[in-house]
């Protein structure tokens, strides 16, 4: 009886695990989707992949273009796509409003693919 209890403990924990799967995708706010799938329909720059981070006490986006050209830079968007700043680029900007972004953004998570 306990074995058949335990099992099914088991098997509630595991369906739980699973349904609180993160679809970042989802949480994406709508102009981000937009702009991604505007940048999608060109051939360069279109988007390789959008970071996450939290960054002077906001959610930022980070929208990483696709290498096909030798001097493209990075998008710093916050959660409305206004652009506060591009990192990269030729001289390999790493300055956002005047704050090193490398070293003070937080919590990466990959949202797009």
């Amino acid at each position: 009886m306990k074995m058949i209890l335990l099992s099914s403990l088991l098997s509630l924990m595991l369906l739980s695990i699973q349904c609180e799967k993160d679809d970042t995708s989802k949480a994406l706010p709508e102009c981000l989707k937009d702009k991604i799938s505007q940048l999608e329909k060109e051939d360069c720059p279109s988007v390789g992949q959008v970071l996450r981070y939290q960054f002077q006490e906001k959610t930022v986006y980070v929208i990483h273009p696709k290498n096909c050209g030798a001097d493209l830079t990075s998008a710093i968007v916050d959660k409305d796509c206004n652009t506060l700043c591009q990192l990269g680029g030729i001289i390999g900007n790493v300055e956002c409003e005047g704050v090193n972004f490398i070293d003070n953004a937080t919590n990466e998570k990959q949202v797009y693919p």
